[in-house]
């Protein structure tokens, strides 16, 4: 069972939610469960100019929301290239690309409303 009262906050630099903080974090609400953990750049190679990696979202993606929100920073600094927004729709999940604070907003609204949603968040730039 989900919780709707889960709640994703944002300041510069931070991120909380389940009473964890986090610099960037990767974020899920789904059928399977809900949870969050880092979203470590060096893993899996996302970089502000060459954009967010497909490796970032595919443990998510695995899981299947319906939709996946992906940020592109505060100031829209990260990219997210448009082979990996397609590669996600060819999957059936809905993408958003969003800047952090709308992103935030709409996972909040999803969870809430008890959608599947998954996202990776970047609380800086």
């Amino acid at each position: 069972r989900m919780c709707a009262n889960r709640v994703l906050e944002w300041e510069w630099g931070k991120l909380r939610i389940d009473g964890r903080e986090y610099k960037d974090a990767k974020v899920w609400h789904d059928g399977q469960g809900e949870g969050s953990e880092e979203w470590d750049w060096r893993v899996d190679g996302t970089r502000h100019g060459s954009g967010v990696t497909q490796s970032a979202v595919e443990e998510l993606v695995r899981r299947r929301p319906d939709h996946l929100i992906v940020t592109r920073g505060v100031d829209l600094k990260l990219m997210v290239p448009e082979t990996l927004v397609e590669s996600i729709a060819k999957r059936g999940i809905r993408c958003h690309v969003l800047q952090t604070e709308a992103a935030v907003a709409l996972m909040n609204t999803m969870m809430k409303d008890g959608k599947r949603v998954a996202g990776v968040f970047h609380s800086t730039c």
